[in-house]
């Protein structure tokens, strides 16, 4: 390069590197984190970004929430399914489609979702002279009109993304070659004849990339003059062809599957002609976006132009679809339903009224319209015409004829705003949820809202809701309704501490705690961890790191119990992964945390794993910090204030229970309908959202429960104890279904067709008995049980039901005959026994000496140091005394073998605190806790 080139290039350059160099940390109290850009990104993350949120322009300066049942639609173009509960939809181009599951699968997983209902949007507006000409659109129960099929391959109908999904697929079905025989299906599928009439053929296209075998081809005048096929991949991807040069021939399409091998299909999802460079959505409406959403309702906006729209409204709980237009007109297709009003009595068209009642395949929709409106057939469907100004209309789902006039009475009440709220009440040892809704009514000028609770509303929680007699079959069980909308859930909340007594040797026990080899093994994992490397002692990422260093504490809180020699370097060490995390310097790769810019922002851990960097399991992962950083801060409440501003950032993150805070969105992770956490960060378009280990969860709880008793921030602390509540109440109710153990099949939240004895994934749309990395039992039970340590205190409500549990994984994972948890292995036999020791810490114990007594790895020092800790406290300060609790929210109350209670607290605060102890209702005496130590005080 000559040297005025090279002086000009490093002129040119140095501003960059300016720049780069300038990015300096964000300092928050001893903390910092990194702004992300630059040198700081992640492949996720950069994904994330990549998209633009799919909002109304006035809502882009509001933080996204992802984590959502309904996130898909943010990330569009249209969001896919999405599981209201009792209700399913989702939106396309044409419209709207309403699902009304009923019924289990053959596998006792998921409800039948049957045919959907579909709303389309008409648009009388005059069309431009060059618009879309769409040639397939492949919706419905049938091939479009003048589409033919041949072979073993296409069958007689679209395939539905409920049957097979196919990733960045517009609509909801799509023609496919896997669908009769998979791979070794072959045969074709050919389009009636077209002229060509735009420049362009946009398609989109997916499957197998032998192009010899498995093609689409453009025929003119019966030759093959264009031809695409796919990349070997279940997405689809737009294909452009230039056809300008056959303008005014006919032509059609020829979808072809010749193969008979791997990737030995074609899948072709949409086909316009358009004289526009890139594809549009093919159908009257062109984008979906978010244009209002609250704590459990959201409303799409469909647009065919900038003044033309359609705004669909969905809820959580909600029987009913309101769709309200701008401009628009809709259509009903029929199928050969039969159309009755609401007594039963047949309909025929065209009728005149307010309300229609559709029957398809057994399912009830009723259709609710402003008065005057002419209901007429036109091509086959039932198109609305409206007297006034008024357009709109509502689905109604109808559980049976006879709650038609309920769900009528309060079909026109349409949410705006659904908004929850909650008092954590510590004398009455409750968290109290209040669900408020706020509606317009579209007609009249009734706003009571007609709203869907869930088993762990009604039967973990107490609710004075007025119940009728009509209610829904669920994914999540029994759906009962209730006007209202102010509903008030209570939830018992008993306090939770951040570690237990030290175990004691007593004499005469026939298990004894052998406190000499206990410390032995305390010191050698101490020993094992300082050894290493600085920067080598934990993992890299944010949760293999995380965990790491959530043992670190659990050792650290262990050793400080037993007066063991180890704290101190235990301390030191915890201390430096976690100021090393909350800390960043330009130039590290790992071991930080970055601030995300609007929109998608919030704070993402680097280096991320899991998709936690696109917020996937984000608050599994940062749970383990919270907690990790609660233990240590109780330990040295200097370091707490030091970093305190820093921690409060990641626990926000994942639960940000402040809604004036908008730099982050209110509880990214928590449903509050639901009960319990969402993990998927962007969601799924056909499964919905799901999570899978239901413990991490409420590790997640307990961490921010304990971090805001150990910072003395009120609102933090209730904001854990309510998210432990109900989301353990959840637990109880939809991975464990306790009542069908408990009281019967009747009982059961599921299907007799369910064989298992527990849940491991639950998604929107089913349940599954399997998990993201494994299919073996130890996995989907073991999943539920980690980590150890108080915070899993929930599963010990019914220590015979957890024992049962872990039976029955010990007996699926052997196959009928039960393995031992030698036989697990030190790793994941510990989580076994963590799981038991809620159950049977007496059995925990025994496995744990005997298994020291042949130098079994189960009970070696690289494992069971925390498992041994916690069956030898359990086991010595006896049952959880469930209908106890003291005013002091950081305690437990025990009851002995003896019969007397025990209280086990920790005060938090600098001064003395005399804390009443409750049972039943009723106080039956006072504590006085003394600052910082953890304390144990029988009771007279």
């Amino acid at each position: 390069m000559p040297r005025a080139a090279a002086c000009l290039l490093i002129a040119a350059l140095l501003p960059l590197a300016t720049s780069l160099s300038a990015v300096e940390p964000v300092a928050v109290g001893g903390g910092s984190y990194a702004p992300y850009g630059g040198s700081v990104r992640d492949g996720d993350a950069d994904k994330l970004f990549a998209q633009k949120p799919q909002v109304e322009p006035e809502l882009l300066t509001r933080p996204m929430p992802t984590n959502s049942w309904w996130t898909t639609l943010l990330t569009g173009p249209f969001p896919g399914k999405l599981y209201a509960m009792p209700a399913t939809v989702d939106a396309s181009p044409a419209g709207l489609r309403v699902w009304f599951p009923q019924g289990w699968n053959d596998n006792g997983t998921e409800l039948v979702a049957g045919r959907p209902l579909e709303v389309q949007g008409v648009d009388r507006a005059p069309a431009a002279a060059d618009a879309d000409v769409p040639l397939a659109t492949f919706e419905g129960n049938k091939w479009p009109e003048g589409w033919t099929a041949t072979g073993d391959a296409w069958g007689d109908k679209p395939t539905i993304f409920a049957a097979r999904a196919m990733g960045d697929a517009v609509g909801g079905s799509y023609a496919c070659s896997f669908a009769m025989k998979g791979d070794r299906g072959q045969g074709e599928l050919t389009s009636p004849a077209f002229v060509i009439t735009r420049e362009r053929i946009h398609l989109q296209v997916g499957g197998g990339s032998d192009r010899s075998k498995i093609h689409v081809d453009l025929e003119v005048d019966g030759k093959a003059v264009r031809s695409a096929s796919g990349r070997n991949s279940n997405d689809f991807a737009w294909i452009t062809w230039e056809v300008k040069e056959f303008s005014g021939k006919q032509a059609r399409l020829r979808l072809v599957d010749a193969s008979g091998g791997g990737w030995g299909f074609l899948a072709v999802g949409r086909a316009v002609q358009s004289n526009a460079a890139q594809p549009s959505s093919g159908g009257v409406f062109s984008t979906c976006t978010a244009a209002r959403w609250s704590d459990w309702s959201v409303t799409m906006r469909l647009r065919a132009a900038p003044q033309r729209w359609c705004d669909a409204t969905i809820g959580r709980g909600l029987p009913y679809v309101w769709v309200e237009c701008r401009d628009l007109d809709l259509r009903v297709p029929r199928d050969g339903d039969r159309l009755t009003d609401f007594s039963g009595k047949d309909v025929t068209l065209p009728f005149t009224g307010d309300s229609l009642v559709l029957e398809r395949d057994g399912r009830l929709f009723a259709l609710f319209a402003p008065t005057r409106t002419t209901f007429a057939e036109v091509s086959g469907a039932i198109e609305p015409g409206f007297a006034g100004k008024e357009r709109f209309l509502i689905v109604g789902l109808l559980p049976k004829r006879e709650d038609a006039a309920l769900i009528a009475k309060h079909a026109y009440a349409v949410p705006r705003d659904t908004r929850v709220a909650w008092t954590y009440d510590r004398d009455a040892g409750s968290v109290t949820t209040t669900f408020t809704t706020t509606a317009d009514a579209l007609r009249g000028t009734d706003k009571t809202v007609l709203q869907g609770w869930l088993p762990h509303h009604w039967r973990e929680g107490q609710t004075k809701a007025p119940f009728t007699t009509a209610e829904f079959a669920s994914q999540r069980g029994r759906l009962r309704l209730a006007p209202g909308n102010s509903v008030a859930v209570t939830h018992a909340f008993t306090g939770l501490l951040p570690a237990l007594p030290m175990p004691v040797a007593r004499p005469g026990d026939a298990t004894p705690f052998d406190a000499k080899r206990f410390a032995d093994h305390l010191q050698r994992w101490t020993d094992d961890r300082t050894s290493r490397p600085a920067g080598k002692r934990y993992g890299d990422d944010t949760y293999w790191g995380a965990k790491e260093f959530l043992l670190m504490a659990q050792h650290l809180a262990i050793a400080r119990a037993s007066a063991h020699p180890a704290a101190d370097k235990l301390h030191d060490l915890l201390a430096e992964c976690l100021s090393d995390w909350f800390t960043w310097t330009p130039g590290e790769n790992a071991h930080f945390f970055a601030r995300y810019p609007a929109p998608w922002q919030g704070l993402v851990g680097l280096k991320s794993s899991f998709g936690s960097g696109a917020f996937t399991d984000n608050h599994f992962h940062f749970g383990y910090f919270t907690l990790a950083a609660a233990m240590l801060m109780r330990d040295d409440p200097q370091w707490g204030a030091k970093f305190a501003p820093m921690v409060r950032l990641v626990a926000k993150q994942y639960a940000n229970w402040d809604r004036d805070d908008q730099t982050f969105p209110f509880m990214r992770c928590f449903d509050p309908w639901a009960g319990h956490c969402y993990a998927g960060g962007t969601s799924d378009r056909n499964d919905g959202n799901n999570q899978e280990s239901s413990s991490e969860a409420m590790q997640a709880w307990a961490g921010l429960f304990l971090l805001g008793a150990a910072l003395g921030d009120d609102a933090m602390a209730a904001a854990g104890a309510m998210g432990y509540a109900v989301e353990g109440s959840a637990i109880t109710e939809y991975w464990n279904d306790y009542h069908a153990w408990k009281d019967g099949a009747a009982a059961s939240n599921y299907s007799p067709k369910y064989k298992h004895s527990i849940v491991s994934v639950l998604r929107d749309r089913d349940i599954g008995y399997w998990t993201w990395f494994s299919g073996e039992p130890i996995h989907i039970y073991g999943i539920q049980w980690l980590p150890q340590w108080t915070s899993l205190q929930y599963l010990a409500r019914d220590p015979k039901f957890t024992s049962w549990q872990v039976t029955n994984m010990l007996t699926a994972q052997g196959k009928g005959t039960p393995v031992t948890f030698t036989q697990l292995g030190d790793d994941w036999g510990n989580v076994a026994l963590g799981g038991m020791l809620f159950g049977n810490p007496d059995l925990v114990a025994k496995t744990l000496v005997d298994a020291a007594a042949v130098n079994d790895q189960l009970a070696g020092w690289q494992r069971s140091t925390v498992t041994t800790y916690l069956a030898h406290a359990y086991r010595q300060l006896g049952q959880v005394a469930w209908d106890c609790h003291t005013s002091l929210p950081t305690s437990t109350v025990f009851s002995g073998k003896d019969g007397k209670l025990m209280v086990v607290a920790w005060n938090p605060s600098k001064a003395p605190v005399t804390a009443t102890v409750h049972r039943a209702g009723k106080k039956i005496g006072q504590v006085s806790i003394v600052p910082g130590a953890l304390q144990s005080v029988v009771l007279p």
